[in-house]
């Protein structure tokens, strides 16, 4: 399987809810604060969710052991949380769940991130013009070769999507998507399924998928944020179908300058 990388989007007012503040003015708050972001960190991998494997008497002794932290500032932290809403129990047995982390999980693949590490690198050689004026002939022929190189790139990301959707039953792409619809449009699971259709995608969820992973807005990694009903009315699935969303590389010059954009097609208007 794909090495894949996960990170929290902490809220820029974090430590100005009152939740937070309170626990920071508590005997030993700064240490409870510090625990309560290492399980937001541990649950990750899990969307949120952490777990007692039974591998210690309790939840509170397991967690302390996982976290390297004392067992009675974990008591106290759980305490707390379970206090002010900030973890709950979840369907299954063992399973608690932290609500801030969902729609706070960023990830990508080892592919992936080398294909943004090799823009952000394309980006930066962009600012030095002085050199761009004197690039020789030798140099724009290696340019066009880093442009094969990252268009191969593309080409195996594309391919692992593929194969990823393959590997999954119809009832895990629909929690896909519905990850997806969360973390793109910061809706929690009980909003999405407010407005949430499952038998509307039982013939396109693959292509619908495949149209969303090929749009950075889809997927919530740009500044504006789409609303929910972008999934869930029929005119926005077809505009997702008809790749109108789609993120695509301009075309390149020969020193290999790109840019970011959205495809709009006048001729997609009479389906829209």
């Amino acid at each position: 399987m794909a090495k894949k990388y996960f990170w929290l989007k902490l809220k820029d007012n974090f430590f100005k809810q009152k939740s937070i503040k309170k626990l920071r003015k508590m005997a030993g708050g700064d240490t409870f604060t510090i625990i309560y972001l290492k399980m937001q960190l541990l649950s990750l991998t899990n969307e949120g969710k952490l777990y007692y494997e039974g591998i210690e008497d309790n939840f509170v002794e397991e967690l302390a052991l996982e976290l390297d932290e004392n067992v009675e500032d974990i008591q106290m932290t759980v305490l707390y949380l379970q206090k002010n809403n900030l973890i709950e129990f979840g369907e299954l047995p063992d399973e608690y769940i932290l609500p801030e982390v969902i729609g706070s999980i960023g990830s990508e693949s080892a592919s992936a991130e080398r294909v943004r590490k090799y823009r952000e690198k394309q980006k930066a050689l962009q600012c030095n013009t002085t050199v761009t004026k004197m690039l020789s002939p030798v140099t724009n022929s290696n340019t066009e070769i880093e442009i094969n190189k990252e268009i191969d790139i593309e080409k195996d990301i594309e391919k692992e999507k593929k194969n990823h959707l393959l590997s999954l039953s119809y009832k895990e792409k629909l929690t896909e998507f519905k990850k997806i619809i969360m973390k793109a449009t910061n809706s929690n699971e009980h909003q999405v399924n407010l407005v949430f259709q499952p038998g509307r995608y039982q013939n396109i969820i693959d292509d619908l998928l495949l149209n969303i992973y090929n749009s950075d807005y889809l997927q919530g990694e740009t500044d504006k944020i789409p609303p929910l009903s972008t999934y869930t009315t029929e005119s926005q699935i077809n505009k997702i179908m008809a790749g109108f969303y789609k993120t695509y590389n301009k075309a390149k010059d020969k020193t290999g300058i790109e840019a970011l954009q959205y495809k709009t097609n006048n001729s997609l208007d009479d389906i829209l």
